[in-house]
């Protein structure tokens, strides 16, 4: 595996490990719209952790999250290795969502990556 293999497997693992404990924490959460993202969510997020990803597609999932994110209500503005968090739901746990955006973010810092370093 090379480097920049393993750095997506890093970022990989970070994000599809945010997701599925975003899903575990509020699957249970006494709402139909929720628990029907949820549903979504999960069975997207499955069929996404066995595909082969470049940075481009990991990129895009980190945005799907957060568009997930902030259809539930999170108000938040993100980008390269900056959250802007606006307002959380209360009946959310505001540090984990605050650390799910935080790995978009990081996330979303790939694309300045300098690719000839790893040739």
């Amino acid at each position: 595996m090379s480097e920049l293999e393993a750095l997506i497997s890093l970022f990989k693992k970070s994000l599809f490990d945010a997701i599925d404990e975003f899903c575990n924490r509020y699957e249970c959460v006494d709402d139909k719209i929720i628990k029907r993202w949820i549903r979504g969510v999960r069975k997207e997020a499955r069929k996404a952790k066995k595909e082969k990803m470049d940075i481009k597609a990991l990129i895009g999932y980190a945005l799907w999250f957060y568009n997930i994110l902030a259809q539930i209500g999170v108000m938040a503005g993100i980008g390269p290795n900056r959250v802007n968090i606006q307002g959380i739901p209360e009946w959310m746990d505001a540090r984990l969502v605050k650390k799910w955006l935080v790995i978009c973010s990081s996330v979303l810092a790939l694309q300045y990556l300098d690719f000839d370093c790893f040739c």
